[in-house]
């Protein structure tokens, strides 16, 4: 038995809104040398979002098990977009469509603070030398498919999302006339193994 898929446009989306702010603070006592942080608030409205064939195979597999409340907004639509063969059928409950298109998310939000520090300093015949360190820390992201739905935390929820809760980088350069190097690191924080992402 073989599968199809579906994928309609989707002419009732509606139109995207976002609102961001805010601010930060800057120290620099010398000319070589700064540190800033930023803090900043993101909400979107409206997010148009494809809909993922995995994420909704895996939210249809939590309703039809009771993981997920199947009356919910969420559980509903999946329920509708994924056709199965019928019980009695030789190849029963097998998927045969699936229906997915653009959507609208009902909201967003994400925050978090952004520190810098840079320093130079020269070294006569060693040439220059500049380092910049940097960090961001995510304090909070949460999304909500339908208004009917719960607010999901998407940094402790890994059925939803596996993202890096803060990122880190560090880059040390050096120039000495027509010669120069840049060393680039990054750091990423843990993230959900496989498992939590699954269950």
């Amino acid at each position: 038995v073989g599968m199809h898929g579906r994928f309609p446009g989707a002419p009732d989306l509606e139109s995207i809104t976002a609102e961001s702010w805010g601010g930060g603070v800057v120290w620099s006592p010398t000319p070589n040398f700064s540190v800033n942080a930023d803090y900043y608030h993101i909400k979107i409205d409206n997010k148009v979002s494809d809909l993922n064939l995995d994420q909704l195979m895996q939210e249809e597999s939590a309703c039809r098990l009771g993981q997920l409340d199947p009356n919910s907004p969420t559980c509903v639509n999946a329920l509708a977009r994924i056709g199965r063969s019928s019980p009695t059928s030789p190849v029963p409950n097998q998927v045969e469509t699936v229906l997915t298109n653009p959507i609208n998310i009902s909201k967003e939000e994400v925050s978090g603070i952004l520190a810098d520090l840079t320093y130079g300093w020269q070294t006569g015949g060693w040439g220059d030398f500049n380092l910049r360190l940097s960090y961001n820390v995510t304090l909070d992201h949460e999304s909500q498919q339908y208004p009917e739905d719960p607010v999901l935390d998407l940094l402790s929820e890994p059925f939803y999302s596996s993202e890096f809760r803060n990122i880190g980088s560090a880059s040390l350069g050096w120039n000495n006339g027509p010669w120069n190097a840049n060393l680039y690191g990054v750091r990423y924080s843990r993230t959900p193994n496989y498992r939590a992402q699954i269950n």
